[in-house]
């Protein structure tokens, strides 16, 4: 079985946002999301990540995974110092959520009962 690689398009320019970024989890993915950006957009990721985590710190929220950050292309969110934004900036894989909401008083736990028919309990989908 032979290893498979993926390799960055602009290897250099890729190195430079996998250590600004600085949180270096799941490269495969942040390397598949770095190519799926035109060039531009690429160094506007690069040019972004300080903003973000601003933005992050000033919502006491986590940051997201590399890949999530450019696939949502959060460099471009505005700084509000208003309600946690609906969604949060961390995120491990697309799907993940940060419990920002629930550290804010905004979340209610799934129902533990049921109907008693046997059915599942209600369930909180992210």
């Amino acid at each position: 079985m032979t290893k498979k690689t993926i390799t960055p398009e602009e290897p250099k320019l890729f190195e430079k946002f996998w250590n600004e970024y600085a949180m270096k989890l799941d490269r495969i993915a942040a390397v598949r999301a770095w190519n799926n950006l035109d060039k531009d957009l690429r160094r506007a990721a690069i040019d972004g990540i300080q903003h973000y985590r601003e933005i992050c710190d000033t919502l006491g929220v986590k940051r997201m995974w590399p890949q999530g950050y450019l696939n949502h292309r959060r460099w471009e969110d505005e700084a509000d110092t208003g309600p946690a934004p609906a969604i949060p900036c961390m995120g491990g894989s697309d799907m993940h959520r940060s419990d920002a909401t629930a550290a804010k008083g905004n979340y209610s736990p799934p129902s533990q009962g049921g109907d008693g028919g046997g059915s599942l309990p209600d369930m909180a989908i992210w």
